[in-house]
């Protein structure tokens, strides 16, 4: 009995030696909230050495959350601080192994470094892991056709967009590439139900489009390949100021950017996942002889998790400190004003 006493002792020895820190209580992560949104902010605004600034304080803060380093990674990125930003985007990765948002910054910043097939591999193994993330596989067939250029097998490109398609049936964008490539491949009976399926999409449609639309598919019903794929072309020029088609377009992404921030948290504890618009984010300014600098038009980067306008700001001119309640994905909006003073009304511009 007095040895499995001993036992239990050492075991309990060993498991707290082994807990050298405790897991983030709630205050700790609400400041690292705080810093997270601050950092997109300022990152919104383009103040790189304030972002990176702020995510170093959520990487301190709750260093087991992938967030703070693969924003960090992200911001090193656009300052080209490469070597930086690889560690902490493996940090990130360690963290979080599949996560294709992570995964996906990892691959934009080997690509900056010039290691195209390694980002592109990179990108593979994001889709594998992600195979739902249209985004992410819209983002991967761009570097892929990009890198293998013509030699890349129309075949691939055919279905790996009707792969996306079948995610995401309703969009428009991905349904002009495969009809295009559809055409180009003499698959015309596909290509007829693929226009047929774009008219329904295209509601309400301009003259113009519509005209083009027509041609294309009575083209197709000719079997006339070369002038369904002359008309598809102008077709698909005119769509490009189809709010339709620009609306499916901004769901897929600009893969020639960059990847974006990450918005939320991975590894915050379940019953600490409260809506962010009831937690305060200082944004401070820096003041020069008793006035903030332009203090006739600030530009200042909020956020958003539905779109939504921020309509709640306080300003505390004493304290030289902007302090505004914030959402948790990003928007850009404008606060303007006349001259700033205690207890004032902003307008939000959209």
């Amino acid at each position: 009995m007095q040895k499995s006493k001993i036992g239990i002792g050492i075991l309990l020895a060993v498991f707290l030696v082994g807990c050298d820190t405790l897991p983030p209580n709630r205050e700790v992560w609400m400041e690292a909230l705080s810093q997270k949104n601050t950092g997109l902010a300022y990152l919104y605004r383009n103040d790189f050495k304030g972002a990176i600034e702020s995510f170093e304080s959520v990487t301190r803060l709750v260093p087991e959350e992938p967030l703070g380093h693969a924003n960090r990674a992200l911001t090193l990125l656009k300052i080209r601080d490469f070597d930086d930003a690889e560690k902490s985007i493996d940090r990130a990765v360690d963290l979080a192994p599949r996560d294709g948002e992570i995964l996906s910054i990892q691959s934009d910043v080997l690509s900056a470094q010039g290691d195209r097939e390694r980002a592109l591999t990179i990108l593979r193994n994001a889709v594998s892991l992600n195979e739902s993330n249209v985004v992410l596989r819209y983002k991967y067939l761009t570097a892929l056709r990009r890198l293998r250029g013509p030699a890349h097998p129309k075949l691939d490109t055919l279905n790996q967009l009707r792969s996306m398609l079948n995610y995401e049936p309703d969009n428009l964008a991905i349904l002009v590439e495969l009809n295009e490539i559809q055409i180009q491949m003499g698959q015309i009976g596909e290509a007829i139900a693929g226009y047929e399926r774009m008219s329904r999409l295209l509601v309400p449609v301009s003259k113009g489009t519509q005209t083009w639309l027509n041609r294309t598919q009575e083209a197709l019903q000719r079997g006339d390949s070369d002038e369904a794929e002359f008309s598809a072309r102008i077709l698909n020029n005119l769509l490009v100021v189809d709010p339709a088609y620009r609306s499916s377009r901004d769901r897929l992404g600009d893969p020639s950017q960059i990847s974006p921030p990450l918005y939320d948290f991975r590894a915050v504890p379940f019953d600490l996942k409260v809506n962010a618009d009831a937690h305060l984010v200082d944004m401070r300014f820096v003041d020069t002889g008793g006035e903030f600098v332009n203090d006739s038009l600030w530009a200042i980067s909020l956020l958003s998790s539905n779109l939504s306008i921020l309509s709640k700001i306080k300003i505390w001119s004493s304290k030289r400190s902007f302090s505004l309640y914030s959402l948790d994905k990003s928007f850009i909006t404008e606060i303007s004003s006349g001259t700033m003073s205690t207890s004032r009304s902003y307008s939000i511009i959209s």
